[in-house]
């Protein structure tokens, strides 16, 4: 077993999950759709922090020559990875090139610990999660979605575009995207400035509050997106986005065809409409 290579993959791989780790909480950047996604945390807990765990152990055995030791961690990291890198490709529809560079250095060490092992259970992961993933369902034409205008039961026009969302009463609305809509997340450290800038505006001038990436439990995700909203202030109404959202990061704000990005950007055009 080549301790050295292996233990300075670890070391590698420590500091990439720990920076993983850190900017899950404060979005450093913005919040990326991997980030946000439900696949990212366990119990509200960021999962890089398995990783720097991982690492460490890994790193300690290597160094320990606890060979057994470092091929059980690495498998089971590579268990972990492999699960990360199928959610990303076949659930999420987005990549963290970071994440994959985990991913990379832990297929490494396994390789090197495990041998032709280390393939066949990334494999296997992989056909795993193919074989138990429901198949998604087709998305319901925008025809037959009520509109959210200023009058709820008026069609939106053909040549218009909206946002699928569910709103507090569990409807499923067409959120008209030529006016604005501020997307968020409860947890992202950088929305609530933002939503606090909203709530200064008069009611007429804010935009609409859309819960983008959330986590899959829809009842959850609006109350969630309720309590940060009330947090700062805010009575207008909350929604849940359920499309697949083309978003760097969020903040985001959409403003018909343009979208901003980050506080100061998203803030200085709210002030703007003060």
């Amino acid at each position: 077993m080549p301790r050295k290579f292996i233990a300075t993959l670890s070391a590698v791989g420590a500091v990439i999950s720990l920076y993983l780790a850190l900017t899950a909480y404060n979005c450093t950047g913005g919040c990326s759709p991997v980030h946000s996604s439900p696949y990212a945390r366990i119990a509200g807990v960021p999962v890089a922090w398995s990783g720097v765990f991982g690492y460490i152990f890994i790193l300690l055995a290597a160094l320990a020559n606890k060979e057994q030791a470092v091929k059980w961690l690495s498998l089971t990291g590579l268990g972990v990875e492999a699960y990360l890198v199928f959610a990303q490709a076949i659930l999420i529809k987005a990549y963290c090139i970071w994440c994959l560079l985990s991913a990379l250095i832990m297929f490494a060490v396994a390789l090197s610990a495990c041998g032709p092992l280390a393939v066949v259970l990334a494999a296997a992961v992989f056909c795993a999660g193919l074989m138990f993933t429901p198949k998604e369902q087709p998305h319901k034409p925008e025809a037959n979605l009520p509109a959210v205008q200023e009058k709820a039961s008026s069609p939106v026009p053909a040549e218009k575009s909206g946002f699928h969302v569910v709103d507090e009463s569990g409807r499923r609305l067409l959120l008209d995207s030529s006016k604005p809509v501020l997307f968020f997340a409860p947890w992202c450290s950088h929305c609530y400035p933002v939503l606090k800038a909203a709530a200064s505006l008069p009611a007429d001038k804010r935009p609409a509050l859309v819960y983008g990436f959330p986590g899959g439990d829809l009842e959850k995700d609006l109350r969630d997106a309720r309590a940060e909203a009330d947090a700062v202030g805010l009575k207008d109404p909350v929604y849940v986005c359920t499309d697949r959202l083309n978003l760097d990061r969020l903040p985001a704000l959409t403003v018909q065809e343009k979208t901003l990005y980050g506080e100061k950007e998203i803030a200085d055009w709210l002030q703007e409409r003060s």
